[in-house]
């Protein structure tokens, strides 16, 4: 049996997904009988191809009477029926090295490429029906073009911008007869047919490496040496195949960290991961440290792995397994899909997904780590695919293609456990663990409130990504303070990454030092390089939430009292902001004048919207397709890290949508709380312009277990701003204030920008949270409470720290804290709105520690 992919004709990109399901059972029964002898056909060379199928070059000097290369398609001699390619050649020796006639090759697609990665040899059949007349001058070669490190990416059609990868094949000089070429899909130095040479006499260094699934083309090359002035002859050529199917393998967490070509995404339904060394499965190592979603309509969400490019599992299917350990006390059910790529030739691009089911009597969890092993066949692959609306089961997930992992939640049983994971692969790889020396060349050039960060790539890495820090000081540890995070997973190659200079209210001039640290391959972080000279550069005026609130602020809808108050607006509009989705005629289209203030409190919200045409949302359909505002911001200082998904506890993250039915919470399932007949939420639309105005209780909008929010002057936290805008029935289109955002800040604060409290960048009058040296536990505050109360305690040593809630008959009602904590001291705020009136009891507990104390709920 063979799979083909005939792309001597046109490509068939989802071949595999046109399969009867019946056919696709048998298929699973003989597979593993059958993937040895495994061939996927590149050219039958049966019949004429499309006229830009081929290329025809010659060297520059060549006499078109000598050099030439006529091809004919012929039924017989064939090796493989029914038809072969005959090739009638000359090359014309017309340079100081020679010369060459050559036909090349390149895939259609200008963002497609051919993935010869499952396969370790191709091979051709050829008849030397005329030898050469120059005997021993002339050999042929079949090249390959690599465009992995292309400046041009994929979009690459010439090899002096590829690897170009040659072979060298003495056949010219043999009698007629059939004859196979059997080359080995690997490179080094190759003169004889043993493999590939990138010699380095046309194309790029790039990464130096042949890259398989990166293949844009090939040519087939007759190449003159000085030792003849021209050489002729006839060379018959049939079937250029795959063969010697081979297992890959696919690295997603290798228990250090995630490999830099794959993204680690943490869902869209509250739940969130980290990478830590609290736990691992070998001593020393790191796990992923997976926090289930909380919310039940979060059902099927979970952790999401993507690989930078597709990988082709089709030869692992029929005997390879996904692999992972996993440590917990107990789960209901797991879902594991493996989905393709969502690109379907002709038909509409769609994700098609196969699954596997994990129970818990299949892992027998008990809080120790556990391997599981889930082979690849056992996955069903009519998993079908999500269109916008249903799910959709006309195709089969294509093995070939596969794109992404995802781990996700069963059963809403297990909303809100801990989960940790660790070493996830398939296949069998070996794992890199020697991180890559420090970057050297770091230097800064200034540009108008932006620094361009340069530095040199680490020589001896591939597939290496760089992350970039930023600090007001001089950088001697990534601990230090003030060090951010600016930007990262930069590709090898591109060498630079831009630094915006912002600052509350003024121009201002800043002073920066910066850093960048490589990632190898593998997820070996490299050394801190030395420090280099800082650079000094004007920093923008920028908006922020301002610490006064406007006197005399009625929820009206007038907002003279905010225009009043010498507050500065956000100011959103296409022309100078970022617009994701769709298209804006001007600044007409949209334009918002947005006002925020914050207090103990409250956040005050003002907002003044041009707008050409308003459509609201009257509740039906989905509403961010309509006039709609999304706000979404952290409530802590944000400096290190951009987290990678929404948390809550000590540093919650929030998102709000601002609708014509009021004022929904997108953390709590978009549950509207306070619409337009409430005393402090105001929203009209005039078609044109609609105007916001709204004052919003801090504690309306916190989960169970949220740290209270506090706000200081210089606290600088998590900002985005985001208007949906519709214009007619066809379509609409989003503006937003941070550069980074894709339409995908409701999944990621990792696209969020930032903002001030106050009118400072840092918060100068902060002090640091004393150690802790002992263990206690605080009287909630107020008690009794209604439904919202606060919990107050100190943990005296870093360990594992719960937090429960009991009624009077000892029945656990709620969990408060479940987790490793730090020496500190904490608070949390508990929200019993879900619970009756009465007696509770709360109870702590770290090591040998515990305590507990009465609480009354009164409603």
């Amino acid at each position: 049996m063979e799979q083909q992919l005939m792309i001597d004709e046109k490509p068939k990109q989802k071949k595999e997904r046109t399969m009867k399901r019946l056919f696709f059972g048998i298929l699973v029964t003989v597979l593993a009988v059958t993937i040895l002898s495994a061939q996927e056909t590149i050219n039958t060379f049966d019949a004429e191809p499309d006229s830009g199928y081929w290329a025809t070059l010659y060297n520059d000097h060549a006499d078109s009477n000598l050099a030439f290369i006529n091809m004919e398609f012929i039924s017989d001699p064939v090796k493989v029926a029914p038809g072969a390619m005959r090739l009638d050649w000359g090359a014309d020796n017309a340079e100081s090295w020679g010369g060459f006639s050559k036909l090349e090759h390149w895939i259609a697609d200008s963002m497609g490429t051919y993935d010869f990665s499952a396969y370790d040899t191709i091979a051709f059949w050829y008849y030397n029906e005329t030898p050469q007349s120059a005997v021993g001058s002339t050999h042929l070669r079949l090249n390959l073009h690599d465009v992995s490190d292309s400046p041009d990416g994929n979009v690459t059609y010439d090899v002096g911008q590829c690897e170009y990868y040659y072979s060298f094949l003495y056949i010219l000089d043999e009698q007629p007869g059939w004859n196979q070429v059997k080359l080995p899909l690997i490179a080094g130095e190759y003169w004889g047919g043993e493999g590939f040479n990138r010699t380095g006499w046309s194309g790029i260094e790039g990464n130096n490496t042949l890259d398989l699934d990166k293949i844009k083309g090939f040519s087939l090359e007759f190449s003159i040496s000085t030792a003849a002035d021209y050489s002729a002859g006839v060379l018959i050529v049939d079937h250029l195949e795959l063969r010697g199917p081979k297992a890959i393998n696919v690295i997603y967490f290798n228990g250090r960290a995630v490999p830099s070509d794959v993204d680690l995404n943490g869902g869209w339904g509250g739940g969130s991961y980290e990478i830590t060394d609290e736990e691992a499965s070998f001593e020393g190592t790191n796990s992923i440290k997976w926090n289930l979603p909380p919310n039940d309509w979060a059902l099927w969400d979970g952790l999401v792995f993507t690989t930078s490019t597709p990988k082709n599992l089709f030869v692992n299917w029929a005997f390879d397994s996904l692999k992972f350990k996993i440590k917990t006390d107990g789960l209901d059910s797991m879902k594991i899909v493996l989905a393709d790529n969502d690109i379907d030739g002709d038909g509409p691009d769609l994700e098609y997904e196969a699954f596997a089911f994990l129970h818990p009597e299949d892992v027998g969890y008990d809080g120790t780590w556990k391997q599981v092993a889930i082979a690849l066949k056992d996955f069903d692959r009519n998993g079908g695919a999500w269109n916008g609306t249903a799910m959709q089961y006309d195709a089969l997930m294509d093995s070939t293609k596969t794109y992404r992992l995802k781990i996700l939640m069963g059963s809403t049983a297990d909303l809100g456990k801990v989960v940790y994971l660790d070493d996830i692969w398939i296949g069998s790889p070996v794992i890199d663990i020697i991180p890559p020396a420090a970057v050297t060349g770091v230097s800064g050039i200034p540009g108008t409130y932006l620094n361009y960060v340069t530095w040199t790539d680490v020589e001896g890495e591939n597939g290496e990504v760089y992350d970039v820090y930023a600090s007001p000081d001089p950088i001697s540890s990534l601990e230090d303070g003030y060090v951010e995070l600016i930007a990262s997973n930069i590709s090898e190659g591109v060498r630079s990454a831009v630094h915006y200079l912002k600052y509350p209210l003024v121009d201002t001039d800043v002073q920066y030092h910066y850093a960048v640290i490589c990632k190898d391959a593998a997820g070996n972080v490299g050394p801190l390089h030395d420090p280099v000279a800082p650079l000094t550069n004007t920093a923008m005026a920028t908006p922020t939430v301002s610490l006064d609130i406007p006197s005399n602020l009625a929820v009206d809808g007038d907002l003279t009292e905010w225009y009043d108050s010498g507050i500065m607006p956000f100011v959103i509009k296409p022309s100078t902001n970022n617009t994701p989705v769709g298209e804006f005629t001007d600044d007409n289209d949209l334009t918002a004048t947005v006002f925020m203030a914050i207090d103990a409190e409250n956040l005050y919200i003002a907002m003044d919207v041009v707008d050409d045409v308003y459509m609201g949302w009257d509740g039906t359909g989905d509403w961010w397709t309509n006039d709609a505002v999304e706000l979404f911001f952290g409530g802590y200082d944000f400096r290190k890290l951009k987290h990678n998904s929404l948390k809550r506890g000590a540093e919650p993250d929030f998102k709000l949508m601002f609708h014509d039915q009021g004022l929904a919470n997108g953390i709590a399932g978009d549950a509207v709380f306070m619409t337009n007949d409430s005393a402090n939420f105001y929203m009209e639309g005039f078609n044109p312009d609609y105007v916001i105005e709204t004052i919003i209780p801090l504690a309306s909008f916190y989960q169970d277990g949220d740290y209270m929010f506090t706000p200081s002057n210089g606290m600088r936290i998590p900002l985005e701003l985001y208007f949906h805008d519709k214009d007619d029935a066809d379509g609409w289109s989003a503006v937003g204030y941070s550069p980074y955002n894709q339409d995908n800040a409701w999944s990621t604060p990792q696209v969020w920008d930032y903002t001030w409290i106050g009118d400072a960048a840092y918060m100068t009058s902060a002090k640091e949270m004393p150690i802790a040296h002992s263990f206690e536990l605080k009287q909630n505050y107020p008690n009794p409470f209604n439904p919202l109360t606060n919990i107050s305690y100190t943990v005296p040593s870093s360990g594992h720290v719960s937090m429960e809630v009991y009624n009077l008959l000892g029945q656990k009602v709620m969990t408060l804290v479940n987790g490793f904590q730090a020496a500190g001291n904490y608070q949390i705020m508990l929200d019993g709105s879900a619970l009756s009136s009465g007696v509770y009891f709360c109870q702590l507990k770290t090591g040998h520690n515990h305590k507990t104390m009465k609480m009354v709920l009164m409603k």
